[in-house]
């Protein structure tokens, strides 16, 4: 149930009033498995966005389910009022992997706001991708199932999450060896 929780805290959304759960998500697989763990069979429904891009979201109502989610620290409009959860040792892991799973990403830059209003105001920012989805371990699949090789990992590029989830890898022709010998590539 905490893998269930961290899924919700970052792709979830406790809606007020119908005490009622919606989960959204662009892996139709992580909403597949968000349900399965809660024993449910709602439908998942698919929905474009402004960009074009596909994401699928289920919602339910539950109260019981809806009232634990706020004695743990789970609240409506979580991204104004998210705060400590309540974890037990034990289940921290799958708490993580959860919240890692859901949103899959920490980041990290620094960032200056509207500075027409207030120049000094800068805020600090982690980003690093964790490649989950079902596009990248399929890919993935793929090129092991061929014996392909791919700049991306050879390299060892942190965008690698972001491009294979897109279903898009760059090949090495000669297998292992590249011919450039760019300083500041890791590909022997």
């Amino acid at each position: 149930m905490a893998y269930v929780v961290g899924l919700t805290a970052t792709d979830g959304c406790l809606l007020t009033g119908r005490r009622a759960i919606n989960f959204k998500s662009a892996d139709k697989d992580l909403v597949l498995t968000y349900i399965d763990l809660l024993g449910r069979t709602n439908k998942i429904v698919e929905q474009r966005t402004r960009a074009g891009r596909i994401v699928y979201h289920v919602q339910f109502s539950d109260s019981r389910l809806y009232r634990w989610f706020e004695s743990i620290g789970l609240t409506p409009r979580k991204s104004l009022t998210l705060g400590a959860l309540l974890v037990p040792p034990e289940f921290l892991a799958s708490l993580v992997r959860g919240l890692l799973d859901g949103d899959g990403s920490i980041s990290n830059a620094v960032w200056k706001a509207d500075t027409s209003r207030r120049s000094d105001y800068y805020y600090e920012w982690l980003r690093v991708r964790f490649p989950t989805g079902s596009n990248y371990r399929e890919l993935k699949d793929i090129m092991r199932g061929l014996s392909l090789h791919t700049v991306c990992e050879e390299a060892g590029c942190p965008n690698i999450g972001e491009c294979w989830e897109q279903r898009t890898a760059t090949f090495m022709v000669l297998g292992r060896v590249c011919t450039r010998a760019c300083r500041f590539c890791m590909v022997t």
